[in-house]
C-alpha cells in the first residue's frame, strides 16, 4: 500500500539534507623531516614533534592530512598558499 504522506516527507528530507552545510575540512599539516624531528606547519604556525609516532597522533586526532614537504612540492604548496596563517573564528 503506497503511503503518500511519509513519500513526501522522505522526499523533503532527502531534498534538505541534500542541500545542507557540509562540515567543513581541516587544513592539513605540511610537514618536514629532519635528524631532529619533525618541522610542521599547521595553519600556517610552526610546530615541532620529535617523533613521527608523535606527529601522526596530532593529526589523527584534529582529524588531519599529514602532507610531506618536498623539493618537487614546496612551491605548489607556497604558491597556493598552504603555509598562508589562517585564522579561527571561535
Amino acid at each position: 500500500m503506497f503511503n503518500l504522506q511519509r513519500f513526501l516527507y522522505l522526499t523533503i528530507w532527502a531534498l534538505i539534507m541534500s542541500f545542507a552545510a557540509k562540515p567543513q575540512r581541516k587544513n592539513p599539516v605540511y610537514f618536514e623531516h629532519h635528524a631532529d624531528g619533525y618541522w610542521c606547519s599547521i595553519d600556517g604556525m610552526p610546530e615541532y614533534f620529535k617523533t613521527k609516532h608523535e606527529m601522526y597522533l596530532f593529526a589523527c586526532e584534529d582529524e588531519r592530512e599529514l602532507i610531506e614537504i618536498t623539493h618537487e612540492n614546496e612551491p605548489q604548496l607556497r604558491s597556493s598558499g598552504a603555509f598562508d596563517r589562517v585564522f579561527h573564528d571561535e
